[in-house]
């Protein structure tokens, strides 16, 4: 039995390659329970509109043009940081 988070991941294994042992399941990161965490060390202050955190996932990179991830991703984020909200 093969496991996969990603809906992209599950299209390829089951679509691409014909395998029929796939199941898609939830990110365990998000079953877990919650533990509080002191983040005052490392965490940025929020500014007045929040703060928000962005990860571009090698996988989706690989599956999109680089290049226009790329440009898309830093419209993105420059048009957070014109609103005046703080990346992390």
């Amino acid at each position: 039995m093969i496991a996969v988070r990603e809906s992209i991941s599950y299209a390829y294994l089951t679509q691409t390659l014909g395998l029929s042992n796939v199941a898609q399941m939830a990110d365990p990161s998000f079953t877990l329970s919650r533990v509080p965490v002191d983040t005052a060390a490392f965490w940025p202050k929020a500014g007045p509109n929040g703060t928000i955190g962005l990860n571009v996932s090698p996988l989706i990179a690989r599956y999109n043009n680089n290049q226009e991830l790329r440009t898309e991703t830093i419209k993105f984020i420059r048009d957070f940081v014109a609103k005046g909200l703080v990346f992390c």
